[in-house]
């Protein structure tokens, strides 16, 4: 059982290496721009790398792993010394030189990879009711009254197809949700109550989160977590997603609705309470924690910042290609490495990778002190500077011919 445990912790440590290496340079990046549309092409680039750079990861890891499992050879030197002022070593001097059994893992290293296991498990199990949650609003949801497909057709447009439009009473704020087949879920009361204008402005919101990709881009997200849920740049990232596209869609709404008259009414509906649809996986809400709606609402009110309803095409296209790049850079690297690795393993003597070598020495020596025992970490390097040279034994034997 524990033979798994090292190299998945070196997987693990890569996987972690790598990923803040990406999450470094994305932050970075993202901090120098101002439009949330630019900083989510860069976000989803680093997400697709980030995905694309685990299974890369485990492919070269356990190429690597391959050499470390083949039988270590047993090496067995006997060494005599003999000559005019060494007498006839003893039993104790007589070595046997025996390559140490590869260490167990650490019981350390065991306990953060359980730790690791069971975070992995809970996120796991916490996007499993998150799929369960979403089917239970699908089996609830109810047909929207006629009016409200109207204004949903007149904000999608002529040249879109509309999304599904339902109401529920297991929601408290309008919500997308769904990825092949997306669907805005209003409240019930929602779709009663509400003056049209705030219909239209909540509609707009969340046709902006379906038209801009922003489903997909939370899937993405949520689809790392059993393996980064516990990296803070990772969890700095999906906030910073989060935030920009409520941004985005924010603006979709205000150019509706107004910048103060959607402000106030982010604020009536944030009164309302309720539970979060976070649990949906994956779903977007109107509202949601409320640091995050002071954000919205103070920007919506700074009528000097302009938001970007879309990014730029080549903008767009640039950073996907130079993050594909590199993620392709870093693949070539792990693999030629793993490649090398493998190369040198096949190129090592049969002899060396199975069985037990033995050598045995005769060499004559001038010992100063003829009482002094030598000691394992001597006779291991004597023995190794023996067996580079062939010859010495050759040339001991004659010297001590000449002696005799």
């Amino acid at each position: 059982m524990s033979s798994w445990i090292r190299p998945a912790g070196a997987w693990l440590a890569e996987v972690h290496l790598l990923s803040t290496v990406v999450l470094t340079v994305t932050g970075l990046i993202m901090l120098m721009l101002r439009q949330p549309a630019r900083r989510l092409v860069v976000a989803r680039s680093a997400l697709v790398s980030l995905v694309l750079l685990v299974p890369i990861t485990a492919v070269a890891r356990g190429t690597r792993s391959v050499p470390q499992r083949e039988s270590k050879p047993m090496i067995a030197s006997t060494t005599r010394w003999t000559g005019a002022c060494c007498p006839e070593p003893s039993a104790a001097h007589a070595s046997t030189i025996t390559t140490p059994a590869p260490d167990r893992p650490s019981n350390s290293l065991t306990a953060i990879l359980v730790a690791f296991a069971g975070g992995s498990g809970t996120m796991i199990a916490w996007l499993g009711l998150g799929a369960i949650a979403s089917g239970r609003l699908a089996r609830s949801a109810r047909a929207v009254p006629d009016k409200v497909t109207q204004i949903l057709n007149r904000v999608v447009g002529d040249g879109a197809r509309a999304p599904g439009l339902v109401v529920s009473t297991t929601v408290c704020h309008p919500i997308a949700v769904g990825l092949i087949r997306p669907s805005i879920v209003l409240p019930t009361r929602f779709a009663k109550s509400e003056p049209v204008s705030r219909i239209e402005a909540a509609l707009a919101h969340e046709w902006a989160h379906i038209r801009n990709g922003d489903l997909w881009t939370l899937a993405l997200s949520r689809l790392l977590l059993p393996l980064l849920f516990a990296h803070p740049l990772y969890a700095w990232l999906r906030r910073a997603i989060r935030a920009d596209q409520e941004m985005l869609a924010d603006a979709e709404a205000a150019a509706r609705e107004g910048r103060i008259a959607y402000a106030e009414a982010l604020l009536a509906w944030s009164r309302t309470g309720g539970r979060a649809a976070s649990m949906l996986a994956p779903s977007l809400g109107l509202w949601g924690r409320s640091s995050m709606l002071t954000k919205r609402i103070t920007l919506l009110l700074n009528g000097k910042f302009c938001v970007e309803p879309t990014c730029p095409k080549p903008w767009s296209l640039g950073v996907r290609a130079v993050s594909m790049a590199l993620t392709l850079c870093a693949a070539v690297v792990l693999l030629s490495g793993s490649a090398r690795l493998d190369l040198v393993s096949a190129s090592t003597p049969q002899q060396l990778s199975t069985g037990v070598l033995h050598t045995h020495h005769s060499l004559n020596l001038s010992c100063p002190n003829t009482s002094q025992s030598l000691s394992q970490s001597e006779l291991t390097a004597l023995w190794a500077e023996l067996g580079a040279n062939q010859g010495l034994e050759r040339s001991a034997q004659e010297d001590c011919r000449c002696e005799r």
